[in-house]
């Protein structure tokens, strides 16, 4: 008979084999991808309603990769990840997006103002699948109705933001883009790192890491691409996300693929327990912000750093308009105000003594006139 020790044996030796061999093989990624090629062909045909309600990038499936996991991290907010595919699901051609902009006019109501720059802006960089703008003044005026969010969120296929705007999104947006995997995806609006932060974001697919629930969805691929297409995407998204997933490749259980209204076809699967897993925020997660100069505060030299999660955090700078070689004069200022605040009290202190020695002695005068007085009497 085999002893509850024996039994935690041969699962230490399971998950050591399991290491040691390939994570994902390439074989059973081809065949999971042929047979939801398969059901989607079966399926059309009887669900051909139930298609036009479909969650569609350009008409065609999507196709969903779900990962579950073994251990849930402790989280506080969701994390986003970018990762690039070979073979995008977005095209600059025909994708529908949605792009929220800072306000450029001061009057509240003029927005085709706003729109018209970014237009301009837009076009310059040879972007034609900017479908619509929306200042942020505009969103928060006219879309403050959950059925509009709504509305919003399955008019486009894909929303961007500007950089400087992403701290105002979560409160803004609601939590039906994060259900629906459209959360804005963050835009440098400089010259510089605009085109290349849009053809990231067309390029990459998105991967929400979070602490809700075991399973994470990520929409790898679309039915209007060749099955080898979806399959490089999945086997580059698997080896970018093999050691940055939160408790690394030992803490994935079961990946699974599905299209909207298929059922989920396994594709991978580990038995091991999940024991010697350990989380690790700060290596498995980049939380590298972007800083970028403020002009709207009385300091010099302020900058305000924006995080991957929203989080906006002012960064104090230095006063006076001197260069950084003189830092020992900034460190000796408040040195000199201590100082001088003392020698104040101090010059306080005397004042106040001296006007109750003057009282005191004022006093003593009037006793003895008065004593005088008595005695002549």
């Amino acid at each position: 008979m085999s002893t509850a020790s024996d039994d935690l044996f041969k699962i230490e030796e399971m998950e050591e084999a399991e290491n040691k061999q390939n994570f994902v093989h390439e074989s059973d990624v081809e065949q999971a991808v042929a047979a939801i090629f398969k059901l989607t062909k079966l399926s059309r045909t009887e669900n051909k309603n139930r298609n036009i309600l479909s969650n569609d990038v350009h008409g065609n499936g999507t196709i969903s990769m779900e990962i579950f996991i073994k251990l849930i991290p402790t989280m506080k907010n969701q994390k986003m990840l970018n990762v690039i595919v070979p073979h995008p699901i977005y095209s600059p051609e025909t994708t529908r997006v949605c792009f929220f902009v800072k306000d450029q006019s001061k009057r509240d109501n003029d927005h085709d103002m706003t729109k018209a720059q970014y237009k301009h802006v837009f076009y310059k960089a040879g972007f034609t699948c900017v479908s619509e703008i929306i200042p942020l003044h505009q969103l928060r005026r006219e879309y403050k109705d959950h059925e509009l969010r709504i509305k919003l969120c399955n008019s486009y296929d894909l929303f961007m933001s500007d950089s400087r705007l992403m701290a105002y999104m979560p409160e803004l947006l609601g939590t039906i883009f994060w259900q629906r995997k459209k959360f804005p995806r963050k835009i440098r609006m400089d010259e510089e790192f605009m085109k290349d932060d849009i053809m990231k974001m067309l390029n990459s697919v998105t991967f929400y890491m979070h602490g809700r629930a075991s399973v994470y969805v990520v929409h790898i691929g679309t039915l209007g691409q060749t099955e080898k297409q979806v399959g490089e995407n999945i086997l580059a998204f698997l080896n970018f996300i093999r050691h940055r997933i939160l408790g690394g490749w030992d803490n994935v259980q079961v990946i699974n693929l599905k299209t909207d209204y298929s059922m989920s076809i396994p594709m991978y699967f580990s038995a091991g327990t999940g024991k010697k897993i350990q989380f690790n925020l700060r290596e498995n997660w980049r939380n590298k912000p972007v800083i970028d100069e403020i002009s709207t505060t009385k300091r010099i030299g302020d900058r305000i750093a924006v995080y991957p999660d929203g989080r906006v955090k002012l960064i104090r700078g230095k006063r006076g308009t001197d260069d950084s070689d003189s830092d020992s004069d900034f460190d000796d200022e408040p040195v000199k105000k201590k100082r001088v605040l003392k020698k104040k009290a101090v010059k306080r202190k005397d004042a106040v003594g001296e006007k109750k020695a003057a009282k005191t002695t004022n006093a003593a005068d009037l006793k003895k006139s008065v004593k005088k007085t008595n005695e002549c009497k």
